[in-house]
């Protein structure tokens, strides 16, 4: 779904896929947006294992004064993605503690840091 100033965008393209080794699902779909084609699009996937539901997206934007913006390869599990001018990666990771140490310190939480600009959202 393109939320852009369209004064400032000339067009945004929106690449999306899907993958599911295991089931020998690949699925992907490109999009365009632009002033006259900014209806929101659909990428529909059958899903085999319900618990699989990460999408990957990576959306190029193109200005009119000629600047371009990528957002690199990104993952979601919502239903929608609003793509706009300032948009960023996101990624989604999985930390998998082990329960006896948390125990043994008596944490209740735990702070994450990552070496890289990616945000982490946990």
């Amino acid at each position: 779904m393109p939320n852009f100033n369209w004064e400032e965008v000339e067009r945004a393209f929106v690449d999306v896929s899907y993958e599911d080794k295991v089931n020998h699902i690949s699925e992907s779909e490109s999009y365009e947006f632009n002033a006259d084609d900014k209806a929101t699009k659909i990428f529909s996937v059958d899903l085999r294992n319900m618990d699989l539901r990460t999408v990957a997206y990576q959306v190029t934007i193109l200005f009119i004064d000629g600047i371009s913006y990528e957002v690199p390869r990104s993952f979601t599990r919502a239903n929608r993605i609003i793509v706009h001018k300032n948009l960023q990666g996101h990624r989604i990771v999985a930390v998998h503690p082990v329960a006896a140490d948390f125990i043994k310190k008596k944490a209740k939480t735990m702070k994450l840091r990552s070496d890289t600009k990616t945000r982490l959202m946990v």
